[in-house]
């Protein structure tokens, strides 16, 4: 039912469609077949302008599938410090972007309270570092995943004015990191991957 499913989110929003609908929390590209057919009418009928999935699971394997078809239109998955130096990563990124699909990337922080243990020390460093050339390591962080520009968008957590600005801030900001500091963020996350669940699922599952 998610075509009454969707009228019923259209009328509750008042808007005749949404830009991109989004199937939550894919595990394989199968998960998203039965969805083509209905994908191609609601576009049809003007409701959705863009169709695709979010992934935290197997990510790599998502995006290369995703680029292989012809109507999967965005991909929102976790990407961040922890995950964007894996060598199957970055190919599947520039595959999916290559193939038209507009990325999105979330967990940008590379952190989910009561589950990642992050290194104090090195956290600590890195914070430091951060401030004296005028910026967050937060910021910072989101800063490092825009010099990737097969990426389009970051979808950020921001619960609260002051982070809102914060990250208004950032990507304002034109100063671009350096050939040091993305080595920086390299050897942090190589610190820290232990406590760090970078979604290959089909470990621990």
């Amino acid at each position: 039912n998610f075509t009454e499913r969707l009228d019923n989110c259209l009328k509750r929003l008042q808007t005749p469609y949404v830009d991109l609908f989004l199937i939550h929390g894919l595990t394989g590209i199968e998960e998203a077949t039965p969805f083509k057919d209905w994908a191609a009418e609601m576009k049809k009928a003007g409701k959705i302008k863009f169709f695709g999935f979010s992934t935290h699971t197997n990510m790599e394997d998502c995006l290369l599938a995703a680029a292989k078809l012809d109507w999967i239109d965005v991909v929102m998955l976790t990407y961040n410090f922890q995950v964007m130096n894996n060598p199957k990563m970055q190919e599947a990124i520039k595959v999916a972007s290559q193939a038209g699909i507009g990325l999105v990337a979330m967990k940008a922080q590379a952190g989910t309270p009561g589950r990642v243990k992050i290194a104090s020390e090195a956290k600590a460093e890195m914070a430091e570092h951060f401030l004296k050339r005028g910026f967050t390591d937060k910021q910072a962080k989101l800063k490092i995943i825009w010099e990737n520009r097969n990426i389009a968008s970051i979808c950020s957590y921001m619960p609260s004015l002051t982070i809102f600005s914060a990250n208004v801030a950032a990507a304002l900001d034109q100063t671009k990191l350096t050939r040091e500091e993305f080595e920086f963020f390299q050897q942090y996350a190589l610190e820290t991957k232990g406590d760090y669940c970078a979604g290959c699922g089909k470990i621990c599952q």
